[in-house]
C-alpha cells in the first residue's frame, strides 16, 4: 500500500517532500528521478536482470499452482527446471522457457 501512495523514502521523495536531499536522480541510472514507479518498472539498470528474475519467479509460482490444482507433478523446489510438457486426463501444461542466466546477465 505504501508503494502505491508514493510514501516510500525514495530519493525523489527525500528531495521534493522532506527536503533532506538535493539530488532526486536514481542512484543506479542517474537519468531519472528515483520514484517507486521508476524502480519497479522503469530503471534501465534493472531492466536486464532484476525484472526478468522477478517475472520468472512469479511465473514459477503460477506454474506450480496450476500443476497442484490439476493433480500434475509439482516441481520439488523453485530451482528445479520444469519439464517441457506435463499432462494428465484433466490438463496439459507447457513448461516455462527460462532464459539462460548467463545470456540475461551478459
Amino acid at each position: 500500500m505504501a508503494a502505491q501512495e508514493q510514501a516510500l523514502s525514495t530519493r525523489s521523495i527525500e528531495a521534493g517532500v522532506y527536503h533532506t536531499r538535493q539530488d532526486p536522480q536514481c542512484r543506479l541510472c542517474k537519468d531519472t528521478p528515483e520514484t517507486v514507479q521508476h524502480i519497479v518498472a522503469g530503471c534501465k539498470m534493472l531492466a536486464g536482470t532484476a525484472y526478468t528474475e522477478k517475472h520468472n519467479q512469479v511465473a514459477g509460482i503460477v506454474y506450480r499452482n496450476i500443476c497442484a490444482e490439476y493433480g500434475l507433478e509439482v516441481p520439488k523446489s523453485k530451482w528445479e527446471t520444469p519439464p517441457k510438457v506435463v499432462e494428465n486426463g484433466r490438463a496439459k501444461v507447457l513448461g516455462l522457457e527460462v532464459p539462460d542466466r548467463q545470456a540475461v546477465a551478459g
